[in-house]
């Protein structure tokens, strides 16, 4: 009786510990198989998308932000810029995604959250009628700065043949020979080539292709290309510019340049006031910006004749004009002149004409209106201010028609190492003010030797 006892006690003990191990086993064989899940848990997941002509590029996107998945890819591999119309209701986003890639023979690998697209022509295939001895090559490539790179596209020379590098910037693909060629290509970098020769692994670092853009922008330093350009400037060609019967730069600019105020004063020998940054003076003139013409800083603006400005370039930012100091405390002006080409010589001739009047004068009384309002308030006139005379005098001080005239000669041309440009500008304003008038001629020749 005592040996049953001590017997059913020993399998309760049995029973007991495997029943423990058992439930540790299930808990770890739950762990174990909870990791698997994650990669396919965004695929699986059922989304509603409606599509109307967007591209492949934007259609990712939009998958991207509403599922939390990150796709990556070479941009090589989203070739096409035809627009997609598409609906799904209540789809896997796998579904989504076969019926969307498969139109570009694109395919995908997932990876944690990420999902990567591969060009369908170069998966790691095998060519047909390759040796049956063939190489399998592996390798990292990374960038300047030893970063794996995602997504590279290694293919071999002449084929089809070829792979991209995984998330850890690793590759891994099959040759013929070890005399075969290796291509790395990838968006932003320059393309590296290399043979096999047999070397294991192929480590590889890309370096970043710069490429300038040609458009050449005018700044206070000399001259920058518009790709390395980070301040604020307005650039504005000479056919851009205002044309007519104009005397200085400043109506040229007018509703040319945002954020440039520009007001003309009625009288012909005060050029017109140029305000960049806003009131930084009560001081007459202190507002004006600096004028830098041809590389001269301080150059006066008024000796120029508008017809022989090429380009114009504002600088508005301290960035931009901080070789200057603080004489580009309202900003700068850079203007450049016209300059000769070789070629045959060109003769120009340009001219303009403007009118000018008061649109609006003040209403005045005459004399009679006035007598009658000075007796409706028990006053008169004095006999030594009572003449007899009825005059207006705004018509007496202002004329009635204002003309201006501009006329331009200009004579260029030169050969390929001189080149000449000579112009001369008669210009001709008259105030609205009988006494108020300006005349001024202008000549200027420029010489350039190249050695």
């Amino acid at each position: 009786m005592k040996f049953y006892l001590h017997h059913k006690l020993f399998w309760c003990k049995i029973m007991r510990i495997t029943l423990s191990q058992i439930l540790v086993l299930i808990l770890f064989t739950g762990i174990t198989y909870s990791k698997p899940t994650l990669a396919q848990e965004a695929l699986n997941k059922k989304i509603s998308l409606t599509v109307v002509d967007k591209t492949l590029t934007e259609v990712l996107r939009t998958l991207a932000a509403a599922n939390k998945v990150q796709f990556i890819y070479n941009q090589d591999v989203i070739h096409s810029s035809n627009k997609i119309s598409m609906q799904f209701d209540n789809t896997e986003l796998k579904t989504v995604l076969d019926k969307l890639l498969s139109k570009y023979a694109i395919h995908y690998q997932v990876y944690k959250n990420k999902i990567i697209l591969i060009d369908g022509e170069r998966l790691d295939t095998k060519p047909q009628g390759a040796s049956s001895k063939a190489i399998t090559v592996t390798g990292k490539v990374v960038d300047e700065t030893n970063l794996p790179l995602i997504g590279v596209s290694v293919t071999v020379k002449g084929t089809k043949n070829g792979t991209i590098t995984d998330i850890d910037g690793k590759f891994k693909l099959s040759v013929d020979n070890a005399n075969d060629i290796l291509v790395f290509k990838y968006i932003g970098y320059i393309t590296y080539e290399t043979p096999v020769n047999g070397t294991q692994p192929i480590n590889v670092q890309l370096k970043p292709e710069d490429k300038s853009l040609s458009e050449v922008v005018v700044v206070g330093y000399g001259k920058s290309s518009r790709k390395a350009l980070i301040s604020s400037i307005s650039s504005v060609k000479g056919d851009e510019l205002n044309k007519g019967a104009i005397s200085d730069v400043g109506q040229m600019l007018q509703g040319k340049v945002p954020g440039l105020n520009i007001s003309r004063s009625g009288d012909p020998n005060r050029n017109a006031a140029i305000v960049m940054r806003g009131a930084s003076t009560l001081r007459e003139g202190a507002q004006s910006p600096l004028f830098v013409i041809d590389g001269v800083p301080g150059a006066d603006i008024s000796l120029l004749a508008p017809d022989d400005i090429a380009s114009i370039d504002v600088l508005k930012d301290a960035a931009a004009a901080a070789i200057y100091g603080n004489r580009a405390a309202n900003g700068v002006i850079m203007v450049t002149t016209k300059r000769g080409s070789a070629g045959q010589t060109q003769l120009a001739y340009s001219t303009y004409f403007g009118l000018e009047n008061v649109s609006n004068q003040y209403e005045m009384m005459n004399s009679e209106q006035l007598k009658a309002f000075l007796a409706r308030n028990n006053s008169a006139l004095t006999p030594a201010n009572d003449q007899g005379a009825n005059t207006n005098w705004q018509n007496e001080v202002q004329r009635k028609d204002a003309i201006s005239q501009n006329h331009n000669l200009s004579l260029s041309g030169g050969t390929d190492k001189t080149t000449y440009n000579a112009s001369i500008n008669y210009f001709k304003q008259q105030g609205i003010v009988r006494t108020s008038d300006l005349g001024r001629f202008i000549g200027r020749i420029g010489l350039e030797q190249k050695p």
